[in-house]
């Protein structure tokens, strides 16, 4: 009496790889972010040159909390800097939009709307000081804690590097409700890059 041979093993169905790559692609997304978002330098980096552009960094000072901070090198005098940067209607760009100044004298308050971590934008309100030294030009902003924007604060320092070069840091702390803190910071990482590319830009076209 024969026996039939044995049925080939079925093929893996498509939508079950397609399935699985996208599960490991997920999980390697997430990781890399964690990673960007939690792994800080107790030193600050700055380029060595203008050429180098912007650098960015999660930066943690010893005994204080953990910070984003971008710095570039730009071939303009301080005070050219400091025009373009105290411009608080610009302040941020390109990631704000619908800006509205309101000078109160001592400080300056700044409301509009903010790109979200993902897609959305946000209601922002900034109460901006500025200290103008000749060591050193800073301005400092400070969000009260609202419905979705927890923290939002930061400064712009400029100091200048010989007469006709300044080094410009920006420094952001920042916590979201229901957003992880790691993925805030790998987003806001991104975005200080493209804020100092921006100021650089428009410092060059004389704008």
């Amino acid at each position: 009496m024969s026996t039939a041979p044995p049925e080939p093993p079925r093929p893996v169905a498509r939508w079950k790889l397609v399935l699985g790559l996208l599960v490991l692609v997920s999980v390697g997304l997430v990781g890399w972010f964690y990673i960007r978002g939690t792994w800080a330098d107790a030193t600050p980096r700055n380029p060595s040159s203008a050429a180098e552009g912007p650098v960015a960094q999660l930066y943690r000072p010893a005994g204080e909390n953990v910070r984003v901070r971008g710095a570039i090198l730009l071939d303009h005098p301080i005070d050219r800097v400091w025009k373009e940067v105290s411009d608080v209607a610009r302040l941020g760009a390109p990631f704000m939009r619908e800006v509205h100044v309101e000078d109160r004298g001592a400080t300056t308050r700044v409301t509009g709307e903010a790109r979200g971590v993902i897609i959305r934008w946000w209601p922002y309100e900034m109460n901006i000081t500025t200290t103008d030294t000749p060591e050193k030009k800073e301005l400092t902003w400070d969000e009260p804690a609202a419905e979705v924007v927890l923290v939002n604060r930061g400064s712009y320092v400029l100091t200048p590097d010989g007469p006709s070069r300044t080094l410009l840091v920006i420094t952001e702390e920042a916590e979201i409700r229901h957003y992880p803190d790691f993925l805030v910071r790998a987003t806001l990482l991104g975005r200080l890059k493209t804020v100092l590319r921006t100021i650089q830009e428009r410092l060059e076209a004389g704008s």
